[in-house]
């Protein structure tokens, strides 16, 4: 997959529903998997990992520049709002970066958040999440 993908940017965001103790997410996982598909159909990126939590939503893509990944993120994030009905706050800033070893690193961060939430008691557990689709055994916290 990374080593097959064109040269892009790897691009980390992290979308927040405001109130901790918020569900908006996981209870509304169809219209979240709505908008996302319907914004790559866009202009496709490569996803790398991807975490859904019931108060959050983790993704680290590939995509050509950051004026993209900004506005990619941002029709995503108001999409699921006005949908779900949920403010939802960016964790700024985007991060960006082309470097392998720190994409294995938060691939494996973002795979491990819905233990570290007490989700579930491993990773693999957690059906939310691209850790499923991934084979690479980086990929595993």
């Amino acid at each position: 997959m990374l080593d097959t993908a064109p040269p892009q940017v790897l691009h980390r965001c992290h979308l927040a529903v405001d109130g901790k103790d918020s569900a908006a997410l996981t209870e509304e996982i169809a219209l979240v998997r709505h908008a996302f598909a319907a914004e790559r159909a866009q202009a496709p990126w490569e996803t790398h990992a991807a975490v859904v939590l019931p108060g959050a939503l983790f993704l680290l893509v590939s995509m050509t520049t950051e004026d993209e990944a900004i506005d990619r993120f941002c029709r995503l994030g108001d999409t699921i709002a006005r949908h779900a009905k949920a403010p939802l706050a960016f964790h700024w800033p985007i991060h960006t970066w082309i470097d392998r070893a720190e994409l294995e690193r938060v691939a494996r961060e973002y795979f491990a958040m819905p233990v570290r939430w007490g989700l579930c008691a491993r990773a693999e557990d957690w059906p939310l999440s691209s850790i499923h689709r991934d084979p690479r055994p980086w990929a595993r916290p």
